[in-house]
């Protein structure tokens, strides 16, 4: 968020829907703050939650990206769509909730039928999240790029853990990703 923040995405152009618990979690040891791996800063300065997750459901936020916000991608828009969470074999989860990774095709297939992008990319930070990638690639879901931290049939299991020691941040998956494609 920060990173796309500082290269010139403003809040009218994203839609942000979060956890929103890791800044004031008990186990955080800088409460209020997230700190990036180098240990300096806050990653949660200035962060807009559009929507905390147990606020939304997967079907809710296809109707929020195409009829019931300000936030309204459309026909000649780009989208990225960036996913961070734990995943099974079956699909990602939504709180405590397994989606089947073809709910969550049906769903990009749904927002190409709304004419909600031109081009979409998707990139899912976790486990076993290429069984999304091949649920979109067999519903046909058009106009999408997709990459993955995991296939479908392992783990990525991050390997770090913030400064503190305690709060695992995203993989080097996306530490890598984020580095080369901005």
């Amino acid at each position: 968020y920060q990173m796309l923040k500082s290269n010139g995405l403003y809040d009218d152009q994203s839609l942000l829907v979060s956890v929103d618990a890791i800044a004031h979690h008990a186990i955080n040891p800088t409460p209020g703050r997230i700190l990036p791996p180098e240990g300096e800063g806050n990653l949660y300065e200035n962060v807009i939650v559009d929507y905390k997750l147990s606020e939304v459901e997967l079907s809710g936020l296809l109707e929020t990206l195409t009829t019931g916000t300000s936030f309204r991608p459309g026909v000649y828009d780009n989208l990225f769509v960036y996913w961070a969470g734990r995943g099974t074999p079956e699909g990602p989860k939504w709180l405590d909730e397994t989606l089947h990774a073809f709910e969550v095709a049906d769903f990009f297939k749904a927002l190409s039928a709304r004419q909600t992008f031109r081009k979409l990319l998707l990139v899912l930070e976790a486990d076993y999240g290429g069984v999304v990638g091949r649920a979109c690639a067999e519903t046909k879901s058009p106009g999408m790029l997709r990459f993955s931290a995991a296939d479908g049939e392992t783990s990525q299991r991050g390997i770090r853990t913030d400064a503190g020691g305690k709060i695992p941040p995203p993989n080097t998956f996306s530490d890598t990703f984020l580095k080369v494609s901005v």
